[in-house]
């Protein structure tokens, strides 16, 4: 059974959750940052669901916060919330977001997008095979780190939770010419349309954090970018 923690304090949504997911997941609910923040801190969880708008804080805030819990460093996040403006969007998924749902949503679709989700945090590296290495690349997946080997130094390269996710899914495809567009649905899904324009900026800091190896990342002229790991 799956466990889902839901950080939500209106009770409708609660309640609606509850009845979207149904008997398969186990739901544990909190209705502030501090009970969430609790809740992790004890318990882990297959997927977290959370609100923006809180009694103590900002959903934002807490998904910041999760890199700092062991028991969920990895756990995809899914946002559910009324704020629909476009940088609101852009600040959850550059937090690491796994989806942005907006409320009010349908009972069908929701579904469909809490499974999408799980379904693609099952096809990550898992705890047994946390390490994924490929040339001068490492990403340890549970720790949410990645390094590069640069001559004798291993350099943790301290990526973002989004920058980590694209760099992985780069390495993944070496030699493929990708889309902006496909690299945002793959990583991201379907509901990313407002963010073609960062992917650049996502790409850039990668490439900076690299240093001598953001050669590895090559862009592709009006088409997108490709991934070399052996130069």
């Amino acid at each position: 059974m799956m466990r889902v923690l839901l950080v939500e304090d209106t009770q409708e949504y609660q309640q609606m959750v509850s009845r979207s997911l149904g008997a398969d997941f186990l739901i544990t609910i909190a209705t502030s940052l501090q009970s969430a923040r609790d809740a992790v801190l004890t318990n882990r969880f297959d997927l977290i669901l959370v609100d923006v708008g809180l009694p103590d804080g900002d959903g934002f805030q807490f998904c910041e916060q999760l890199k700092h819990f062991p028991n969920a460093q990895t756990t995809p996040v899914i946002f559910m919330t009324g704020r629909s403006l476009p940088d609101d969007k852009i600040r959850g998924y550059e937090l690491g977001a796994d989806d942005y749902i907006e409320k009010p949503f349908d009972l069908r679709e929701f579904k469909v997008r809490v499974s999408a989700r799980l379904k693609k945090a099952a096809a990550r590296p898992t705890e047994s095979s946390q390490v994924f290495r490929k040339g001068p690349f490492e990403i340890d997946w549970h720790l949410q780190r990645a390094y590069y080997t640069q001559g004798n130094a291993r350099i943790d390269l301290g990526l973002t939770r989004v920058e980590l996710k694209i760099l992985m899914y780069l390495i993944q495809r070496e030699g493929e010419t990708l889309s902006r567009a496909q690299i945002l649905k793959d990583v991201l899904g379907d509901q990313v349309h407002v963010l073609e324009r960062t992917l650049d900026r996502h790409v850039c800091s990668l490439r900076e954090k690299l240093s001598g190896g953001g050669r590895h990342i090559n862009t592709v002229f009006k088409e997108g970018y490709r991934f070399q790991v052996s130069l």
